[in-house]
Formats: structure tokens, sequence, C-alpha cells
């Protein structure tokens, strides 16, 4: 099964095409039943062509031992999909560098979870994972994985952004 990769440079002030790819992923998993959703979002700060080369680069040592994340951000947003034992709700993720208790940095950054939203997971070296509200618009959940980055980013993040949108 090939996976197919598109990818969005965008800013912080200009997510339109985003959102519109990401409501279509959405809405293409209502209608099936799956065992896992079959598309996703990857979005992390995009420096540059030379970013695999220049920033993504961590000593490995660093990566074995260390209780943290990376230094860049990385955050993904699934989609609600329906299982065969029902609905699974989209859920957002994001790998960073602040080790633990993420969700405590975040409120005191003044980054808010929606009081619908479920937090699943705040480790350390895993990261966050959040349940989106049913009820949350696929814009709202962008643009807290955007906050939620920049808070909890371990370098200064440029203003451009990339997505990858991977579909099966």
């Amino acid at each position: 099964m090939a996976l197919r990769h598109t990818d969005i440079i965008f800013r912080r002030s200009d997510t339109m095409q985003l959102v519109s790819e990401m409501e279509r992923i959405s809405a293409a998993h209502q209608n099936i039943i799956v065992s896992a959703a079959k598309s996703w979002v990857n979005v992390r700060p995009y420096f540059g062509p030379q970013y695999d080369a220049d920033m993504k680069w961590e000593p490995p040592l660093r990566r074995l031992f260390s209780a943290r994340g990376p230094f860049v951000p990385h955050a993904t947003w699934v989609p609600a999909h329906t299982r065969k034992r029902g609905v699974e709700p989209a859920a957002i993720g994001l790998s960073h560098p602040k080790g633990p208790s993420a969700i405590r940095q975040l409120a005191e950054g003044g980054v808010v979870i929606p009081s619908d939203w479920l937090v699943r997971q705040d480790h350390s070296r895993r990261g966050i994972v959040i349940e989106v509200g049913a009820d949350s618009t696929c814009e709202q959940a962008l643009l807290f994985l955007l906050d939620a980055s920049e808070e909890l980013s371990g370098v200064n993040l440029p203003g451009d952004w990339v997505a990858d949108l991977v579909e099966v």
C-alpha cells in the first residue's frame, strides 16, 4: 500500500488551503469503516530546503538518552474515523523538547486547551496527545497545534510552516 505525500507551505496568516485539505480528508473518513485513519497531516516549522541537512539532525546520544523530544516541534493531526466499535475522535499530537508537564507549560504560556478536548498523553519524550472535541473545526485544531508548537519549541521558529498530507 503506497502512501501519497503532498506538501503545503503556509503562513499562520494564510491557512485556508491547508484547512480545506483537512476538511476534505475529514469528510472522506466519515463515510467508511476503517481499522485506523487512512490519512493524516504532519505539521512542522519550515526552515527552507536546507532543513533536513541543518536543523533536523540531533546527536544520536541525545536521542538515545534524553528524556525530551526533538528540538524542532513535530505536530500531527488525525481525522475522526469510524471503526467497527464506533467513532474514533480526531486527535492531535505534538513531539517537543520541553520535557515533562507540557500541558502545564502551555497553560502558563497562555495556550488554552478547549474544555471539550481530552488530554490522553503528556509524556516528556513521546509528547502530548489530545482528543479533539467533536464540535471543533479543523481550523481550531490547526491553530492550536501552531500555538502549542511555538510555545514548546526549543529553537526560534520562522514564520513559515510546512504540512505533509499523508494519504493511503
